[in-house]
């Protein structure tokens, strides 16, 4: 018999049309890892005069788990299509190959994730989730790698399972951090305007985005659909403690809106067709600290992202030659 080796665990996904309904999981991710494993609750009693318990009764079962990983500009569709739901994906003019996907959380209305069954695990033992969706995710911004967080939830583990046999895997092209740049500006019109020279990091994250609905009902063998709550939604930036680090202090006082962008932009899909990222944010400035930033003083701010009538928090648009999931 064969160990299950960790080294040759690998993450599988496939778009599922009817949200919990497994199909086969024809994607092989590589650039978004996911470590879930089941979440179990039970129930125990131990009757008066017994010294253990007499019953302990299976509960709810669920899969929890984090993502982590690399931006690229290839993947990145699949966690924002859990967060924002599907995108608008559109041919940009003069071009043949290049796609562009354009996600937006609705300010005032739902939005609906895309799931996906997904299989972890190897030719040894693998295990299979139906209903998996990404309801948390935050990308990292430094001068040596861009990195990916999140949560993922799925609904009940099913182990032992033999994974859909060659998926396809997408050739990837990261997001390089020397092609990054970021803007701040003091409106919507100028937004992507003035460009941060003295920006050490920054960091995005939409969290618990989602939810489950547990509800009594034989014939669900786990939560019955999901709920959208009220993410937790952020933006960090560290600067140097300087002219442009401190600027936001003004904002937070007279309590304005500021519009930041974050840009990369890679090399041509085709002709005058680059692989592009571009994140716009609506955001107020909630806090402050200083840090040591390899031996200057660094002013980390933390924004809030706001609803607004020209941009409701979050706008990602990514350019990549995929033209579906």
């Amino acid at each position: 018999m064969s160990e299950r080796a960790e080294i040759f665990e690998t993450i599988q996904i496939g778009v599922e049309v009817t949200p919990g309904v497994a199909v086969a999981a024809n994607r092989k991710l590589a650039s978004l890892g996911i470590t879930a494993a089941p979440r179990l609750t039970s129930s125990r009693f131990r009757p008066r005069g017994r010294k253990f318990d007499t019953l302990v009764v299976p509960g709810r079962r669920d899969t929890a788990g984090n993502v982590e990983g690399r931006g690229t500009y290839n993947e990145l569709q699949y966690p924002m299509s859990s967060i924002a739901g599907a995108a608008t994906i559109t041919t940009p003019s003069g071009a043949t190959v290049a796609r562009e996907w354009l996600f937006e959380i609705n300010p005032q209305g739902p939005d609906v994730p895309t799931t996906y069954t997904t299989e972890i695990g190897s030719s040894v033992r693998a295990s299979r989730v139906a209903g998996g969706l990404f309801s948390g995710l935050s990308m990292n911004f430094g001068t040596e790698e861009i990195t990916l967080g999140g949560d993922f939830m799925g609904r009940r583990w099913e182990d032992d399972v033999t994974m859909t046999a060659s998926p396809t895997e997408i050739d990837l092209v990261p997001i390089d951090p020397n092609d990054v740049s970021i803007y701040v500006d003091d409106s919507y019109a100028a937004l992507g305007t003035t460009l941060q020279e003295r920006l050490f990091a920054a960091q995005w994250a939409v969290t618990g985005k989602y939810g489950p609905i547990w509800v009594i009902n034989a014939a669900n063998p786990s939560w019955a659909s999901t709920v959208e709550l009220a993410a937790d939604a952020t933006l960090g930036m560290t600067y140097a403690a300087d002219d442009e680090g401190m600027a936001p202090l003004v904002a937070f006082e007279n309590g304005d809106t500021v519009w930041v962008r974050i840009e990369a932009v890679g090399p041509d899909i085709e002709a005058s067709q680059p692989y592009l990222f571009r994140a716009d944010f609506a955001a107020k400035a909630e806090e402050i600290s200083f840090d040591n930033q390899d031996g200057i003083v660094g002013a980390a701010w933390t924004f809030r992202l706001v609803d607004n009538t020209d941009l409701a928090g979050v706008q990602v648009l990514l350019r990549n030659e995929r033209a579906a999931l």
